[in-house]
């Protein structure tokens, strides 16, 4: 099917961002949604996705079926967000213009997708015989005063239709420029299930600030912290609070040790050579944690607490 970027349905003229709209449950024209930026205001966006807006009669079904979509997945969706400016609506409504003049929605294999005055490249690329289209966010509304966007502000978001290829297809075959990331949702199986896409989606957004491609599924975990700021506060004072008293320099050697040891499975060898430290050098500092915290990290709930202590803060952080 050719690219859409309007029909009509009845006498009414539908666009194709309506039409993507429709399916992610809420991306254009739905003023009070803020795709998944609850947090700007202070506290994340867990809602469900909710109706779509003034796109007239088009409903998720036919919007999938005028824009070509198979009724049956697997289909991933996309979130692109641009990391190079302060997410401003004023940004955020130059991004959507020039994603709209990039190539429309329904090209295959490549989002347009540039950020605003910062002026972030804005070719994305997908694997070959995916199936992709995709549409501009609308802008978010504004912080309260004297704050900024508390996350990821959403550009742009696109629908992909896997075909034969697996999730980890896509995820590989992405390589965002400078200055773009991109969320992506576990696989769904049909338009159906899409609007769902959309917010997981953004939501390996916030669990993940640090990476280009952010996937969900990788980082379960931290998903779960980031949706709920008020617990992570608690977990952050609960299991780091001594460690982040400390001065700047000693803080960070902890913080960044403590994190090398969980990624390496508990083997302060291992840790080591991450850091390029001895192993005891790892141990000493293991033990100067247990000190300042009284907690032990032999006792598996202190673990999984510290592991998700340190997502919280990174996430924090990263605000």
């Amino acid at each position: 099917m050719a690219p859409v970027s309007s029909v009509g349905v009845g006498n009414a003229p539908v666009s194709s961002d309506d039409l993507v709209g429709a399916l992610l449950g809420g991306v254009p024209g739905d003023g009070p949604h803020d795709g998944g930026r609850g947090a700007a205001v202070g506290a994340a966006n867990t809602r469900d996705p909710g109706p779509v807006g003034p796109v007239g009669p088009v409903g998720a079904e036919m919007a999938a079926v005028l824009l070509g979509l198979p009724e049956h997945g697997p289909y991933a969706v996309l979130a692109l967000t641009s990391v190079v400016d302060d997410g401003g609506p004023q940004g955020h409504l130059a991004s959507r213009d020039a994603a709209r003049s990039a190539g429309g929605a329904g090209a295959p294999g490549a989002l347009g997708a540039t950020s605003g005055p910062a002026g972030a490249p804005g070719g994305l690329q997908v694997g070959s015989g995916m199936r992709t289209v995709w549409c501009a966010a609308p802008p978010p509304p504004p912080p309260p005063p004297g704050q900024r966007y508390a996350g990821p502000v959403v550009r742009a978001h696109a629908i992909v239709h896997l075909g034969d290829a697996e999730l980890t297809d896509l995820v590989k075959a992405l390589d965002p420029p400078p200055g773009l990331r991109v969320g992506v949702s576990p696989a769904v199986d049909g338009p159906a299930k899409l609007a769902r896409g959309r917010v997981l989606a953004e939501r390996a957004l916030r669990a993940n600030p640090d990476a280009p491609v952010a996937v969900l599924e990788e980082r379960l975990p931290a998903a779960v912290v980031a949706d709920s700021p008020d617990l992570a506060r608690l977990l952050i004072s609960r299991a780091l609070g001594p460690v982040l008293e400390l001065p700047c320099a000693d803080r960070d050697s902890l913080l960044s040790t403590l994190r090398a040891w969980l990624e390496s499975g508990g083997s302060t060898r291992r840790a080591g050579n991450r850091l390029f430290y001895h192993p005891n050098t790892v141990l000493n500092r293991l033990r100067r944690y247990e000190q300042l915290t009284g907690r032990l990290l032999g006792d598996p709930v202190s673990v999984v607490e510290l592991s998700l202590a340190l997502d919280a803060y990174r996430i924090a952080e990263t605000r």
